[in-house]
């Protein structure tokens, strides 16, 4: 007997696994409905929102379908999304978000009540949906997609209290299954898209250009958010939050964020291809976690991703989040205004009583680059007294600042290069003895103000000012020895300089907290100053990498930390830089592998206060080392690279033809 081929044999299980599975069969189309069968004119002088609603309802009413706006300019107010419907853009459909109406007059989906707005846990904007351009609440099976556009013309950035305003393009809330694919937005409003409570959704392939927040993921599961591009110069572009919008605290959870690239150029320049840049060098535009921090983010992966012109990775807890298992690999990031690393656990605590400070925890950065980072604001890592962040780890990772933020006007005149050095120490040295003079002075202000008859507590006052005053004097006068002792003597005019660089007190850090200054009820406790380095905690402000002004270190700034691991991690500059790279407080756990920085002659590579159980290996320029507990050290390495000294400027490209250089010609507008 002939044996059947295998080709036959292939074909017989293909057509019986198609019998037995008829589940399989490919769906059938979609029934579309077209926005134009409605009313709608698509001329982008009538409001065709109604029109477009008819046809959801129609849609909605057969049991779903796909609602197609063809190609045309649809002015609209509020569309409603509805169960099991498909919105798709065609290419050239551009849908208009319509002019704020005139007062008295309709326009916008009124705000819906909510007394969790209404409360200070998060902002009006975040606290409603349906004063949207398309908003969806309690839905399931739904999706935007097709290459057409979403222009947000009329949406406000800020307000729209008054009912009839409207400031989102999309919010959806308490909604699963979401697709999200494909079209393009133009200045947005103040969200692109301001998701809460989504569950199961996907968002690929998105362009925007916005004027705010790009895509703002608050108390979702199961995202995912692959090839977007958006560039959000005045706001975050891809910013995960877990608020109190929806009455209850809510984690957000099992997030990717992988393929995107956010950036800061002007707005409207990324779509026309210009790619302008603001006069401040970048704007915010970049991938968060909080401000809004409630609930807590658990499994989160963020990879392959590109940051340019724009503010770096930010991870934050200060409303009481539970932040851990994350994972972040792969980045890339170029002309970065802000540390390109900002981790911070604070206690803003705005929320319900009750509420603890949160945790940070279990987090790995690998694999990042950074060209041209600005160094005013080292990458930080801090938590507060008490409340340390756990469990970081930092490897293959290679900055490089611009350098030159540091104390320049300590550079004395006329100086060797050992004296300026040594000059920039002092500086870094006594910044805290001249903070505590400040704190002190503040603190026999504001009790004689508060208490003037209390003369034993202003006399207590009065002598810790004095104190810090001698020691301040005492460090000075040390300080002006050891410079004696350099090969030049100061003269008149260099001591002068050095003078006029550690002479003056610190400026005062902000006064205690409270809720008038946080917008959140704070830790309960007195404010806690600064630390041994003269940076203020700042423990229930909101958290920006700016608020603690120019550090003193130019690299990495560790502040309250535990068990915290560096491998492979190389920090370089373009320019001269005064400031040592890596200054810790408050750390405990601390080792440092295959490490290369860059330092001033007589500048130290660590500045340690606090610190137990730290250890280097392998660390370019310092031996092996390891310290049980460290009060205060500064450690100094050997034969390392001056800052800024293997910083080569970019050859131009070669063999590159002269029209690859010249900007594609903008597109138009749609009317």
């Amino acid at each position: 007997m002939k044996l059947p081929s295998l080709r036959q044999l292939c074909c017989v299980f293909v057509f019986a696994g198609v019998a037995a599975h008829p589940t399989r069969a490919a769906e059938p189309a979609a029934t579309v409905y077209n926005v134009r069968a409605f009313g709608a004119t698509g001329d982008g002088k009538t409001i065709d929102s109604s029109a477009i609603n008819r046809a959801i309802d129609a849609a909605a009413a057969a049991g779903g379908g796909q609602v197609l706006l063809p190609p045309g300019n649809y002015l609209s107010y509020t569309i409603r999304l509805k169960s099991n419907i498909d919105l798709h853009l065609e290419r050239g459909a551009t849908l208009i978000a319509a002019d704020q109406p005139a007062a008295g007059q309709p326009g916008y989906d009124p705000h819906e009540p909510n007394r969790f707005s209404d409360l200070v846990y998060q902002d009006f904007g975040h606290g409603h949906w349906q004063n949207s351009l398309i908003w969806g609440e309690n839905l399931d099976h739904i999706s935007i997609t097709g290459m057409g556009t979403i222009w947000g013309r009329g949406l406000l950035r800020n307000g729209g209290e008054t009912q009839g305003q409207g400031n989102k393009s999309i919010a959806l809330k308490l909604c699963k299954n979401v697709d999200l694919r494909d079209f393009s937005v133009l200045q947005g409003g103040w969200f692109v898209l301001l998701a809460t409570g989504v569950d199961n959704m996907t968002i690929s392939n998105i362009k925007v250009d916005t004027n705010r927040d790009g895509f703002d993921i608050d108390c979702c599961r199961n995202v995912r958010i692959s090839d977007c591009t958006i560039n959000s110069p005045l706001d975050d572009a891809i910013v995960l939050k877990s608020s109190y919008g929806l009455g209850y605290a809510r984690s957000t959870d099992n997030v990717t964020i992988t393929g995107c690239q956010v950036s800061g150029y002007t707005m409207g320049t990324f779509f026309d291809g210009t790619y302008q840049v603001p006069a401040n060098g970048g704007g915010t535009g970049r991938i968060k976690f909080g401000t809004e921090s409630n609930g807590g983010f658990r499994n989160i992966t963020i990879s392959n991703c590109i940051l340019v012109y724009c503010n770096g990775l930010a991870i934050e807890s200060v409303d009481g989040a539970i932040i851990e298992d994350v994972t972040i690999s792969n980045i890339a990031m170029e002309h970065i205004s802000n540390p390109p690393i900002f981790v911070r656990l604070g206690a803003r605590m705005r929320g319900p009583e009750g509420i603890p400070v949160g945790v940070i925890r279990r987090l790995n950065i690998n694999n990042v680059v950074v060209g041209y980072g600005a160094s005013r604001a080292a990458s930080i890592i801090s938590g507060i007294p008490g409340h340390p962040v756990e469990d970081i780890s930092l490897s293959n990772i290679r900055i490089l600042y611009t350098g030159g933020d540091g104390p320049a006007g300590v550079v004395l005149p006329n100086a060797s290069a050992e004296q300026t050095a040594a000059a920039n120490l002092l500086a870094i040295e006594t910044v805290a003895l001249r903070t505590a003079v400040a704190n002190a002075r503040n603190a026999l202000t504001a009790a004689s103000l508060s208490a003037p008859n209390d003369k034993a507590g202003l006399t207590a006052k009065a002598q810790t000012l004095a104190a810090a005053d001698q020691a301040l004097a005492a460090a000075r006068a040390v300080g002006f020895a050891k410079l004696q002792g350099a090969a030049n003597k100061l003269n008149a005019e260099q001591k002068t300089a050095l003078v006029a660089a550690n002479g003056s007190p610190a400026a005062a850090p902000p006064a205690a907290g409270g809720a008038g200054r946080t917008g959140g009820r704070g830790t309960g406790l007195p404010a806690a100053g600064s630390d041994p380095f003269g940076v203020p905690e700042l423990e229930d402000v909101y958290p920006e990498p700016t608020m603690f002004g120019n550090l003193p270190a130019y690299g990495l700034y560790l502040r309250h930390v535990r068990d915290l691991s560096m491998d492979h991690v190389d920090l370089s500059l373009t320019k001269s830089e005064y400031r040592p790279p890596i200054m810790m407080y408050d750390v405990t756990g601390a080792h440092f592998e295959h490490m290369r920085v860059q330092a001033a002659a007589g500048v130290p590579v660590f500045m340690l206060n606090k610190v137990t159980d730290f250890s280097t290996e392998k660390f370019t320029g310092l031996a092996d080392l390891h310290r049980d507990k460290v009060d205060h050290e500064s450690i100094f390495g050997t034969g390392l690279p001056a800052p800024g000294s293997t910083y080569k400027v970019a050859a131009p490209a070669e063999n590159v033809p002269e029209s690859a250089n010249i900007p594609i010609r903008p597109s138009p507008r749609p009317l």
